[in-house]
């Protein structure tokens, strides 16, 4: 019973540190024999409130898409559900709407330059936050950027900390065939000097002195050798440790980052800043010529209102959204594609919310953790966490 006892601690001090860069570790331990320092506790506890920080705001973010998305996927079996004269008169105001949008592409068709007409769409009804959000992709594509050469700068660095620790290694294998080669002829030395002296009865004391001190000589020099290689291998462990630690937090930044130009890219259906920027500019220049069919378009505002009125009726959350799509209100197979669409939205979203989760969580854990081991710093930890405008779930 006690080795099984001792087996099961094992595993679980193996599961609790497995998640932990070197360096976290090694601090917890620290932290748990009681020797760490008060600087050493608020560096770690600023690293948790950071996270803590920078996850919760995203996890926020991500629950509101969450919930959008959801309540989107609700509002479809509520016009699903809708039957007799509701339903006709429903489809015949979307169908109007559909001849409305149909003119007003015939006439874009000539001005709106090399813009698809679902991606004018889709711009048009974006229209509002487009600037803000093109500058906000513009600065998170810098940001990238300069995170993808901070990990090429990182990775040559662990390249040439690498090299030097193979150098060494190949150092102290040349210092140990020295000392082991030195041994074999001192020993010789000394042999054929004591069968010299027992055969000729000369006098060998200066010799033996001179192998003597020889022999010394490449003592001393490999003991300092490998000790000065050892040294040199340690500092090297340091730098290795440093190196791996900020490469797990560089990633991180890059995940996160990757993360918000992925959802921006699949919100405005495009692969980067400058195209949405291109398209942006066809934008605005077709918007300029829009005076020239303005009837057209208080008719499809008349019909859009009438639409929402309809849809608020039958108790939709979101009724401006089908303005936008009202072929869905009319075809089973496009209200099947939107449906489709939005569950691989909704899977993306959860893969986001699953991951940051895990993390705030592991973050939160971490917090608990440090206020449980080391209770003499709490007050500046909480002191600390409310700088950051973070908080935690405390165990009892």
């Amino acid at each position: 019973m006690a080795l099984f006892s001792k087996k099961n601690k094992k595993k679980e001090d193996t599961d609790e540190f497995a998640w932990m860069t070197l360096n976290e570790a090694l601090a917890r331990k620290k932290m748990q024999k009681g020797t760490v320092t008060r600087e050493e506790v608020l560096e770690r506890c600023s690293e948790c409130c950071e996270q803590l920080r920078d996850v919760g705001s995203k996890l926020m973010e991500t629950r509101k898409e969450y919930q959008s998305v959801t309540t989107y996927l609700s509002d479809i079996e509520k016009i699903e559900a809708l039957a007799g004269e509701k339903k006709a008169e429903l489809a015949d105001t979307a169908r109007t709407i559909v001849r409305l949008n149909n003119e007003r592409t015939k006439f874009q068709e000539t001005n709106k330059g090399q813009i698809a007409p679902a991606q004018f769409l889709q711009l048009e009804r974006f229209q509002k936050e487009i600037p803000d959000r093109l500058r906000e992709m513009r600065e998170l594509e810098e940001y990238q950027q300069k995170v993808k050469d901070d990990m090429k700068q990182i990775e040559g660095e662990r390249g040439v900390v690498t090299y030097e620790s193979e150098d060494l290694q190949n150092r102290r294998k040349f210092m140990k065939t020295l000392a082991f080669a030195a041994c074999i002829i001192i020993g010789i030395f000394f042999v054929v000097l004591f069968l010299l002296s027992e055969y000729t009865a000369a006098d060998m004391m200066i010799p033996f002195l001179m192998t003597g001190i020889l022999a010394s000589l490449i003592a001393v020099y490999c003991v300092a050798g490998l000790g000065r290689i050892q040294y040199q291998e340690k500092v090297n462990g340091i730098k290795m440790n440093k190196v791996i630690q900020l490469m797990n937090r560089v990633k991180v930044k890059y995940v996160n980052c990757t993360s918000s130009l992925e959802f921006m890219y699949e919100k405005f259906h495009i692969n980067s800043s400058h195209e949405l920027a291109f398209e942006w500019e066809q934008f605005v220049k077709i918007l300029d010529e829009q005076v020239r069919y303005k009837e057209n378009t208080k008719m499809l505002e008349f019909y859009n209102a009438a639409l929402m009125e309809m849809l608020e009726a039958a108790e939709i959350a979101d009724t401006e959204i089908w303005i936008y799509q009202p072929e869905a209100l009319l075809s089973s197979k496009e209200m099947v594609e939107v449906r489709h669409h939005l569950n691989e939205r909704r899977g993306k979203v959860r893969e986001t919310l699953e991951y940051s989760t895990k993390h705030f969580d592991i973050a939160e854990e971490e917090m608990q953790k440090l206020l449980k081991l080391v209770p003499e710093y709490a007050d500046d930890m909480r002191a600390m966490m409310k700088a950051y405008q973070v908080a935690i779930k405390e165990e009892a």
